[in-house]
């Protein structure tokens, strides 16, 4: 019989990390301990490990400050909706396809596969996330002697759990991030995640661009802002109904330890499949790939025994992640070690430092000026336009190299699928006058 214990959450989030100590059981989440840890900027950034070594430094600080942080052996890895890509694949496409147009290449990622059963047809929601901030992520907790159970994103497990799996808009409300999930004929199409304080005005210019304005609803978790719904209802007749009234940290966890759910039309969902690259940091800690198949397989067993546990532990007065928790301070006369003399990352590169060369693969005279334009709205520096080497491109393509962030890709990728049939992005981008290029092809 496997003992019922409280697991350690850990949810990676633009400038902290929260440290939830909880036990589920029928389906809810028990709060043992809650706090987060601070960073400064140049160490953690738009859920970016800038410095691994100092991040690791000060999140072992913390677990040794909380005997509950100390006790707790299993840990769950939650990336941010911003750290996550998501898309549910037709039979016939590859996870290849699905990979060509994240700007990451593929030895870069971690895939996870999510069966998605609607009727009797079962497709496969696949989840990307970036290796390396898994491994940063990980290291200080694989330090102190603990075991990573699993990865997963906060986007994926509550979409998945709470969206109806038909046509919808989802949003997951987080502290400093709102993500949207947009589904299509029981399809996850896309994650975005956008900035609270502009969410409203973003997200009906995004709702535009992938021709949303048949759906009227939006569901959501967590809190969404009276003025949000408002300027929704008003810019685009959306009612936005929430589906839980639980913490959204609360429902994440519930969510990695609930069952299979049925949704209706969309049939069930189940616990995601991982597709483990051989490189993983992960995988140094097992001696054999069949002893990770054994560990899922038995991890599965353990969290169907928790959702049916009762009684478990007492009731705590916690401190809950709806206030923000009060930070862990170092230990007196035991302060963060110094920075690292490795070389750490580059600092993320602003929009308007990043250079874009916009060139008329079209017929159409001055559609690369017209592009141009958009583009510098949005605050890029355009470096030049012209035409293309050939003017009968059908699909409009856009080529970064490694200076733009996930959510730059995104945002270019979104203006440009408001204008065109097809849009394909690489991130293998080798220019030398220009950080990135834009190839227009047929407009819807």
């Amino acid at each position: 019989m496997f003992a019922k214990k409280p697991a350690l959450y850990v949810f990676l989030e633009k400038d902290n990390v929260k440290l939830v100590v909880a036990s589920v059981s029928g389906g809810k989440a028990t709060r043992v301990y809650a706090g987060q840890v601070n960073f400064p900027a140049d160490v953690l950034r738009e859920a970016f490990i800038a410095d691994a070594s100092r991040f690791a430094a000060q999140v072992k600080i913390a677990l040794s400050q909380k005997q509950q942080l100390q006790e707790a052996q299993v840990v769950y890895l939650i990336m941010p909706p911003e750290k996550t890509f998501m898309k549910t694949l037709e039979p016939s496409e590859s996870v290849d396809s699905f990979i060509h147009n994240l700007p990451f290449f593929k030895e870069e990622l971690l895939i996870q596969s999510y069966p998605t059963a609607l009727g009797k047809e079962v497709l496969q929601t696949q989840v990307a996330f970036e290796k390396r901030s898994i491994a940063d992520l990980e290291q200080p907790f694989l330090d102190a002697g603990k075991k990573i159970e699993g990865i997963f994103g906060s986007a994926p497990a509550l979409a998945l759990q709470y969206g109806d799996l038909s046509d919808l808009l989802f949003l997951l409300v987080l502290e400093k991030t709102i993500a949207s999930v947009v589904v299509r004929q029981g399809r996850i199409q896309r994650v975005d995640s956008w900035d609270p304080e502009t969410f409203a005005g973003r997200f009906i210019e995004f709702i535009h661009g992938q021709k949303l304005e048949e759906v009227k609803t939006v569901k959501y978790v967590g809190k969404l802002p009276d003025k949000a719904k408002q300027d929704l209802a008003t810019g685009l007749g959306l009612e936005c109904t929430p589906v839980a009234s639980e913490d959204v940290y609360d429902l994440t966890i519930a969510s990695l330890s609930s069952k299979a759910k049925a949704t209706g039309k969309a049939g069930k969902t189940g616990m995601p499949t991982l597709s483990w690259p051989k490189n993983l940091s992960l995988l140094r800690h097992l001696p054999l790939l069949g002893a990770m198949v054994v560990g899922f397989v038995l991890g599965w067993i353990v969290l169907s025994a928790l959702t049916g546990s009762r009684g478990v532990l007492p009731r705590t007065t916690l401190i809950p992640i709806a206030t923000p928790p009060t930070p862990v301070p170092p230990p007196a006369g035991n302060p963060p070690p110094p920075a690292p003399t490795l070389p750490t990352p580059a600092p993320a590169v602003k929009k308007a430092d990043l250079k874009i060369s916009v060139l008329n693969g079209t017929t159409i005279p001055g559609e690369a000026g017209r592009v141009a334009t958009k583009v510098t709205a949005l605050g890029y520096k355009v470096s030049g336009t012209g035409n293309a080497e050939k003017q009968t491109y059908t699909t409009t393509l856009l080529s970064v190299n490694k200076k733009f962030s996930p959510e730059s890709v995104s945002e270019l990728k979104a203006l440009l699928e408001g204008i065109y049939k097809t849009v394909e992005v690489s991130s293998d981008y080798t220019g030398t006058t220009a950080d990135g290029e834009i190839i227009i092809g047929t407009k819807k």
